[in-house]
């Protein structure tokens, strides 16, 4: 069994009540870094993943969670999130160390889905190097082939939100409608970071 905790740094909370109905409960900034910060091997895949970027994304993102055993501190794992209600979550950086539990990864990547569903949002979106794409698509990802701007690219699609239902509806017609849809997919991707 474990704990999961969320904090943070958005001057206002507007989603705390979702991160509580799933059973998140308040986390602490200063006890994270302490065990993040100056440690390296808190990254399992040095490759796929930059330490230095994911050290700033627990100290700035919108949010930020982590879990640990339920009889222990010890953390298991991070990550941070920005949330663009009702369109998509963004996974901003994730990180799991090295040790004797497993599955931890994937446990993360389903509290989030967890979160997306209980808020109605029907996407989760990321950017993962090639190192580390095969373990999100076992997890259910996919690559997103539409966008030749970012190849790293990836998503999953959570239920049948608004846009969903639409290119269901016109995924015959795969005409000027699909053309549209990407540039709005394309412009809120570029809107999540220029918020940063």
């Amino acid at each position: 069994m474990y704990t999961f905790y969320y904090y943070t740094h958005l001057k206002y909370d507007e989603y705390s009540d979702y991160f509580k109905s799933i059973g998140f409960i308040d986390g602490n900034k200063d006890y994270l870094l302490s065990q993040v910060e100056n440690n390296k091997k808190f990254c399992r895949n040095q490759e796929g993943i930059d330490y230095n970027g994911f050290v700033e994304s627990m100290k700035q993102d919108d949010y930020v969670i982590f879990i640990t055993p339920m009889d222990s501190e010890e953390i298991l794992g991070a990550c941070s999130i920005s949330i663009n209600s009702p369109y998509y979550i963004m996974i901003q950086s994730i990180c799991v160390p090295k040790n004797e539990y497993t599955g931890i990864g994937s446990l993360v990547l389903l509290k989030i889905k967890e979160l997306t569903t209980t808020m109605g949002i029907f996407r989760i979106i990321l950017s993962a190097e090639p190192p580390v794409q095969e373990f999100y698509i076992k997890n259910g990802y996919v690559r997103d082939l539409d966008n030749e701007d970012e190849e790293n690219l990836m998503f999953l699609r959570i239920g049948k939100g608004k846009i969903h239902k639409k290119n269901k509806k016109h995924s015959q017609k795969k005409g000027k409608y699909h053309k549209t849809f990407r540039k709005k997919k394309k412009k809120l991707f570029l809107l999540s970071h220029k918020k940063r």
